[in-house]
């Protein structure tokens, strides 16, 4: 009974230290991937060699080097501007590895798969609207390949207002998968905050 008792303790502590190393390690590198994106695409330089061109610059200027210059051209040429916003999600999922460091949790793949389809969704609807759209003076590349092909395709059965209306619900839906955020609450939230103002001013 005594070594039993040893026996499932050890295992005990080795699949703690296991599942404590697996989430370190996990946001170690969602934070490192999350640093090398916002270098490689704020330091993209389109004359440096890249997927779409071999560039006209002997060494790459992107702080990320070739493969830097590499992956902000590819992420900028398939999902145009939206690729700024990776960063921003995958800082995102690394607060929530943060966040929840201590709960020891196993890897749920099913939980996994619904994120990521939240991801795929919110760059479909941002791509697509991107595409549709000049906003702010971006060109009609800003939406990328993805976009633009997206676009082609709806176009034709629901034409602009409806594509519009499909891209937006897409992107909305994509966000509330992917971050948990609820637009509901969003929008109590920010009725509170601005009857609290209104009665302040009004004061």
């Amino acid at each position: 009974m005594g070594q039993q008792s040893t026996t499932s303790n050890d295992q005990h502590h080795f699949k703690a230290y296991l599942s404590q190393g697996t989430r370190e390690g996990a946001l170690i590198l969602t934070v490192a991937i999350c640093i090398f994106l916002v270098m490689a695409l704020f330091s993209y330089n389109p004359q440096d060699p890249g997927w779409a061109s071999t560039g006209s610059n002997a060494v790459a200027q992107n702080y990320g080097g070739k493969a830097g210059a590499w992956f902000a051209d590819i992420l900028l040429n398939f999902f145009g501007y939206i690729a700024y916003f990776f960063p921003l999600l995958i800082g995102y999922r690394a607060s929530i590895i943060f966040k929840n460091r201590r709960n020891r949790k196993d890897f749920h793949w099913p939980m996994f798969t619904i994120r990521l389809l939240g991801f795929i969704l919110t760059l479909l609807g941002g791509t697509g609207l991107l595409a549709i759209y000049s906003v702010a003076g971006l060109d009609d590349v800003s939406g990328g390949i993805v976009g633009r092909e997206l676009y082609d395709l709806m176009k034709e059965s629901l034409n602009l207002l409806g594509s519009t209306l499909s891209l937006v619900s897409m992107l909305l839906i994509g966000l509330t998968v992917f971050t948990g955020i609820s637009w509901l609450g969003v929008m109590d939230r920010t009725g509170a905050v601005t009857i609290k103002l209104y009665e302040k001013v009004d004061t």
